[in-house]
This record gives structure tokens, sequence and C-alpha cells, in this order.
């Protein structure tokens, strides 16, 4: 059955994550991998130094000490470093040509990929199709490394940011459940011209120069979902200049977990990598060696084209914008899949290309693979 690889990006539950991780570690056939694993975070870490997470991440991110503690963190983490740490290492425990985690896919059948964001890099890992444990072992050291050093650099561009208490205490006044203001929020209900363009008409009243958005439409997740980036305090001007607008338009305002924008302008720094960086990593695959199409999600594109897959996640993660609806149009167009098979470790990339065929009419078999793997290489 022509197969459609699915991963998901961040936004679930740093502790589920953490707990799920815990279990997979115990069982011996894993060992080796979160021995890798761990070692890649720790180094990356030793690399870029204390300075430049400490404030944001005083104790660092413990991966090794949260997988052999007895529970997960009594306090669990409620930042993108250690989310995005612990969604990469689940998908690529999952990915291990050798595991038992699931039912098998067998290679042969796989026609594409979609990673959403974060998810994006497991999908290029799984396109790099490394068959020998320990050449897996080694792809999935080097794309941790890459991972934790894309976040922390991006993180230090956003540390210095500052959002007024009494926006914050006035927005979550009735919303005693919400999630705190952050630097993205979720927009569902409104067609994506409208709120394309109430954002182009906000920023001009932020900025008439026009020198930088205050407010980024980031992801285009479905015909009805749509994720805003930007400085916290700029999301919350925009909700509260926009809030009769919203509610006549039926649409719920949500923020994320988040402590990223991601895919915005505003991270554009974090993509040209200081010489010891390069270094560190040392050269990175081209799209040339994967083994089947994995589809770029700003346009539609084959990154098998392109030359540099290293530059193309980190740019595709945290600047430029999604649109998964095209993303997901081109992979039925030129891949005519039969099956999704979703790696997780959230529902959204699967419910967002659930929602993105509806309208057309169009059929996907979805395999609830949180525990699916690739075997048969």
């Amino acid at each position: 059955m022509r197969t459609l690889l699915l991963f998901d990006g961040l936004g679930g539950s740093c502790a589920e994550l953490i707990t799920e991780l815990r279990d997979l570690s115990a069982q011996p056939e894993n060992r080796a991998f979160f021995t890798v694993v761990c070692e890649a975070v720790e180094t990356t870490l030793d690399h870029v130094g204390s300075a430049a997470y400490q404030e944001q991440l005083p104790a660092g991110v413990p991966l090794r000490a949260w997988l052999r503690a007895p529970t997960a963190p009594a306090t669990a983490p409620a930042d993108s470093i250690s989310a995005g740490v612990c969604t990469h290492a689940l998908q690529l425990c999952r990915l291990q040509p050798t595991g038992r985690v699931a039912p098998p896919v067998e290679h042969r059948e796989v026609v594409g990929a979609l990673g959403l964001s974060l998810g994006l890099q497991a999908a290029i890992v799984a396109g790099l199709g490394a068959r020998r444990p320990d050449a897996f072992l080694d792809l999935c050291a080097r794309s941790m490394r890459l991972v934790v050093l894309a976040l922390v650099r991006a993180q230090q561009l956003t540390r210095a940011d500052t959002v007024d208490p009494e926006l914050v205490r006035r927005y979550l006044h009735d919303r005693p459940q919400a999630h705190r203001p952050a630097p993205m929020a979720s927009v569902t209900g409104v067609e994506r011209g409208v709120l394309a363009a109430a954002v182009t008409r906000h920023n001009v009243r932020a900025d008439p120069a026009g020198t930088a958005p205050a407010v980024e439409v980031g992801l285009v997740a479905s015909p009805q979902t749509q994720l805003l980036s930007g400085r916290t305090q700029d999301l919350l001007d925009f909700h509260f200049r926009h809030e009769r607008f919203l509610a006549e338009a039926g649409a719920r305002w949500s923020f994320l977990r988040n402590t990223l924008p991601f895919h915005s302008t505003r991270l554009a720094p974090a993509l040209h990598r200081e010489e010891r960086d390069r270094g560190y990593l040392g050269a990175g695959p081209s799209g040339a060696q994967l083994r089947f199409p994995v589809q770029a999600t700003d346009a539609p594109r084959n990154l098998q084209e392109s030359a540099d897959l290293d530059a193309e996640f980190t740019s595709l993660m945290l600047v430029r914008p999604v649109d998964w609806p095209a993303a997901v149009a081109q992979a039925m167009a030129a891949y005519a899949p039969e099956r999704a098979v979703d790696f997780g470790p959230g529902p959204a990339a699967r419910m967002f290309t659930r929602d993105c065929l509806r309208p057309a009419g169009r059929r996907l078999r979805f395999d609830s693979g949180p525990r699916a793997s690739l075997q048969g290489r």
C-alpha cells in the first residue's frame, strides 16, 4: 500500500512525552539509542555554553535524569527547547530500523513524508534511510545536535522579550483555564484571507514604516486554522484590538505552550550559524541522499532537490511560513498515497491533514501509528 509518513511538531504535554520516553528507555533494546541521544543533548549544551540558555533553563535539559527518575518531573518543563528535545527523541526512537515499538511499515511502500514544523527533521531522518543500527545511531546523534543547536540559538534571540503583567492578568481574568499568553497563538474559525488582511492592517498601524511585522501568520494548518507568531506583548495587543472582530466571526483564540515564535522573521538571525557551530555539526546531508521524497512545507517542492537539508530544516522550522494545505495537496497529487502512517507524538499533523482533505472529498486511510516504525530497510 502506497504510504505517506506523517510527523507532528510541538504542542503536546512535555510531562506525557517524558513519561513515554522513560518507559521506552527502560526497554533493553532501546538502551543504546537513549545513551546516544542523551550524549548528543549534553555535548551540544556544553558546546553552546551555559550562558546561552541558563537564564531560561537553569538546569539545562536534563534528559538523562528525567529518564532515570522513577516518575516524571513534579513540574513539567514549559519551554520549547525541552519540548523539542523530547519530541524529536520520541520520533527518532520510533524510527529505529531494529526497534519493536510497532507493526512494521515496509520501506518499499513509502512514497513520501511530511513533517509539521519540528517534525520535518524526523521526516528527513526517515528519508535518509540508515539501514545499519550503528549508522542510524550516528544519524540520530547528529540530528539531535542540530535540533538542540537551532532551538537554543533561537531562544537566545527572544530571551529579552517582556510583557506587561497587567495585559496578562486582563487576558486570564475571564479565562482561568486558558494557557498563559505566549509568542504563538491559534486562531480557528476564520478564513485565511480574512485573518491575513486583519494582520496586515494591524502591522501597518503598529509600524507605519514597515520595518518589521509585529504579528505574522506563521502557519496555515487547515482551511480554518492558522497560527500567529510574534512577541507575546504584540499578540496580546492584536487580540484585544480584534476581540470584537474575532467574536463576530465565531473564531476561537488560544495561546500555545511554545516559548518561541516559530515561523517568524524574528528568528532569521538564528539561521546564520557561527563558524564554530558549523564546525561542531560537520557537513550535513543533501537532498540527493533522501531515499524517498520529503515534502517542503512552505511551497510545493521536493527536498530531494535541496543542496543543504540542515539549512532547509532550520529555515522551515524557525522562519519560513508553513502552508500545510498546499503541502498536503502536493503530496496527494505527486505521490498518490493510499494511507498515512502517523509517527506522532501528538495528533495535530493527522488532524490538520484530514481537515485539508475534507473539502475536496479526498480519502486517505490513517493508521494511528504512534507506535509505527520503519522496518525492512
